[in-house]
């Protein structure tokens, strides 16, 4: 039976994920357990570990977790003091509403399973705990505590993993990186030498801009597509772009990114269409080598990067951190710096040596069956993964 999953606005600020078989429970001695799943939404990448969940034959009632506006938790947050009053009084009525008027909120859960949890709150911890006083509480994290302050709810869960190998060290909690889903064999034809696809924050912009025009030197055949969504500019944003012209001279990239950012400057790299994993993964198949930039204020591997090495391409990469892993290779993956990037003609054009595949065991740990059961298991010490 094939699973849709749909979107229901439960106000202007919530829309909650459904399955269309949530409702039609597992016969009980066939239910693994009960999961009460909280996920953003950002390019669906939580259906994925819903398909698997439901494969594994657990119950799964999956809510999407949201960022509130004036979330003081983001590591570039201004006005933090007073943000704090704010987000604290909107998070509790946002859970509280939910526990009221949600019934699946109150039904009995074996585990909550938390990916990032910008919303969580004690008030749906509290009431989850209450309900169901044997609950283990899971917490991944596919995003950096130097991006934002997720270790002020540590202590809320039995278990936090990150994606970020720094992250671990200095909070001494599991390390487990991004899954990757098994597609099986498909044809790879090398339509391009080198792809990207990926959405604009930090200096993106500026790194593709660059290598985009070293690859046109080189006539190099590329995909590249940097996301931008439309956005129609404020009148404050209409200020600080007049005080950037009157100081044109010290504002020039600055006037640049206001251009690009409101659609006044589109490069043909550009786009404000927002690419799926799906369509990534497609594009992915017809490359020979993929281009990867991280956060800079984060080690944690990109989910495209892990796709690629599974998928057997050559990767370039800012990430300076991926040395620390078992499947880095100097002929498979290449570091550049992020603020002077060099693509190099020699390393696009060189045959991958696929004799030297052994970190494909690797990989095969974080393939998302493995990668579930990892993050749900609590018998054993986590030993899935070691760098």
């Amino acid at each position: 039976m094939s699973r849709v999953t749909t979107f229901k606005l439960y106000d202007k600020y919530t829309l909650i994920m459904i399955n269309d078989n949530q409702s039609n429970q597992l016969p009980l001695n066939k239910i693994k357990a009960r999961v009460f799943f909280l996920a953003p939404s950002y390019l669906n990448l939580y259906k994925e570990i819903v398909c698997e969940l439901e494969k594994q034959n657990y119950e799964i009632y999956t809510v999407s977790d949201i960022i509130f506006r004036f979330d003081p938790y983001f590591k570039d947050s201004r006005f933090k003091k007073m943000k704090y009053i704010c987000i604290k009084a909107i998070s509790r009525r946002y859970w509280k509403r939910m526990i009221r008027h949600k019934v699946e909120f109150n039904k009995q859960y074996d585990i909550l399973f938390c990916v990032n949890g910008y919303s969580i709150d004690k008030i749906l911890l509290n009431h989850l705990k209450k309900k169901n006083p044997y609950i283990k509480c899971i917490l991944y994290l596919w995003d950096s505590n130097n991006y934002y302050n997720f270790s002020r709810n540590f202590h809320l869960f039995d278990k936090v993993i990150t994606f970020d190998r720094i992250d671990s060290i200095h909070f001494n909690i599991e390390y487990l990186p991004f899954f990757l889903v098994d597609k099986g064999q498909n044809e790879q034809t090398n339509k391009y030498q080198i792809c990207f696809i990926g959405s604009n924050h930090d200096d993106r912009y500026w790194i593709v801009k660059n290598i985009v025009k070293q690859l046109d030197e080189m006539n190099i055949s590329y995909y590249i597509k940097l996301f931008i969504p439309e956005r129609k500019p404020s009148f404050r944003s209409k200020i600080r772009y007049l005080c950037y012209r009157l100081y044109s001279s010290h504002y020039i990239k600055k006037i640049e990114e206001w251009n690009l950012i409101y659609g006044k400057y589109i490069p043909s790299f550009v786009t404000n269409h927002l690419f799926s994993p799906q369509q990534f993964s497609h594009v992915l198949n017809e490359s020979f080598c993929v281009l990867d930039t991280d956060r800079e204020c984060q080690s944690g591997l990109t989910p495209r990067l892990i796709w690629a090495l599974a998928a057997n391409k050559k990767i370039i990469t800012t990430n300076v951190d991926v040395v620390n892993h078992p499947f880095y290779s100097s002929d498979r993956i290449c570091i550049i710096d992020r603020n002077r990037p060099q693509v190099s003609y020699e390393f696009i054009n060189t045959p991958i040596n696929n004799e030297c595949n052994d970190f494909m065991q690797e990989l095969l740990k974080l393939r998302i069956d493995n990668w579930i059961e990892t993050v749900l298991r609590f018998d054993v010490i986590n030993e899935a993964y070691i760098y």
